[in-house]
């Protein structure tokens, strides 16, 4: 005996292969607007609806595997609307505000969008962004420094503290890995920074010193050794 699993994957194969001879057939696009492939309550999803969901050229296989993911995506929407229908309060219910709103701002948007396109060279050489850096190079400095950095806070009851004055300094790859080790088991804060920018204040704020001269310390100096009665300070930027 086949399961209702079997039926409708049957029924859905038959239908797509019916959509694929339809719509080579020259004069027999109408008839796909009326072939339902799913129902809830008194809600159609027609085989129409569903045949622009297919790259070109795609496999009988993988088309049913998207028909059947777009089929089960539209009953759990269509199910979820009516269980809001049922259970929000009228006075919510009506959008046709917010849907006309919605409307008008995406005609708008694609309306804008396609202004751009027609009329505007949107390709910039890397030519043409050095050179209007270069006109503009005052409207790119920054207020405040800031850095790449990896931070370090260990305990003096730590061991091995000569090693991490070591690895935190080297890009060699095994170092790194026993820096991450060793700061993951010994280490009160460990913080990678190196991936972003971030301003130096962050860092100061972290540190027990202060730093004088800011600029002038970080055009001579990339490693930072701090230390107080409790902890280890190690930063490199």
């Amino acid at each position: 005996m086949m399961t209702g699993t079997g039926l409708r994957n049957l029924s859905l194969t038959f239908l797509l292969l019916l959509l694929s001879t339809v719509l080579n057939s020259c004069g027999k696009k109408q008839q796909v607007s009326k072939i339902p492939v799913a129902r809830v309550l008194d809600k159609y999803l027609y085989l129409s609806d569903i045949q622009h969901i297919f790259p070109y050229r795609v496999t009988k296989d993988d088309s049913i595997a998207l028909a059947q993911s777009y089929i089960n995506t539209w009953i759990k929407t269509q199910l979820i609307v009516n269980k809001a229908e049922l259970n929000l309060p009228p006075d919510q219910l009506d959008i046709t505000q917010q849907i006309d709103a919605y409307r008008s701002s995406l005609l708008i948007y694609k309306y804008e969008d396609q202004m751009i396109k027609e009329k505007l060279d949107t390709t910039v050489t890397d030519q043409a962004m050095e050179n209007y850096f270069n006109q503009n190079a005052s409207s790119f400095i920054l207020e405040e420094n800031v850095v790449k950095a990896l931070y370090i806070k260990i305990p003096k009851t730590a061991p091995d503290i000569d090693n991490v004055k070591k690895w935190y300094k080297s890009d060699e790859h095994a170092d790194i890995k026993k820096l991450d080790s060793y700061c993951y088991n010994y280490a009160a804060k460990y913080d990678y920074f190196k991936d972003n920018w971030l301003s130096f204040d962050i860092i100061k704020r972290e540190l027990p010193k202060p730093i004088e001269n800011e600029d002038e310390f970080l055009k001579e100096n990339r490693y930072i050794e701090q230390e107080n009665k409790d902890f280890y300070f190690f930063c490199i930027s």
